[in-house]
């Protein structure tokens, strides 16, 4: 890692509205899709990031790695009744040990590592899927930041 994280520290978590999709996919690259997937249908249909995207891993066992990626909207967007697999709902607020990684995104993996140790040795018991918040983050859209994928900003959430 470029920069050293700072020390996992426990958070709250606010809950949040998001439009989300939700696959099993075989490798973490395959969220790629996902994304293109998301952001052409929100792009469609005029809806809103409100703030940073972030993917829910809800397991990761591969081949069957299965990964919700969401965008934050705002309470009052309507969703399309031909929604092509996207929902919109109040993702929930948590207690959460978070970690913070400010360089290559290839060093995430060191990020949830330390995550859930610091959340061992504390005896935190985890209690939902693990979230990576992207503050910073090429995703190639139109207007974004592009800060290429080694120098990134990912926050990672582990709900206890």
């Amino acid at each position: 890692m470029s920069t050293p994280p700072p020390r996992p520290q426990v958070q709250t978590i606010a809950p949040i509205r998001v439009a989300s999709l939700l696959r099993t996919i075989d490798t973490f690259r395959a969220q790629g899709a996902m994304w293109t997937d998301l952001l052409a249908f929100l792009k469609q249909h005029n809806i809103q990031a409100i703030g940073p995207r972030q993917a829910i891993v809800h397991s990761c066992d591969a081949p069957d790695i299965v990964v919700e990626v969401c965008v934050p909207i705002a309470e009052n967007v309507e969703m399309p009744v031909n929604n092509q697999g996207v929902r919109a709902y109040m993702l929930e607020g948590v207690k959460a040990v978070v970690g913070e990684l400010v360089g290559p995104m290839q060093d995430v993996s060191q990020v949830h590592e330390a995550v859930a140790r610091w959340a061992r040795e504390h005896k935190f018991a985890v209690t939902g899927p693990v979230r990576e918040v992207y503050k910073r983050i090429p995703m190639g859209e139109e207007g974004a930041e592009d800060v290429g994928w080694d120098l990134v900003e990912v926050e990672v959430q582990l709900p206890i």
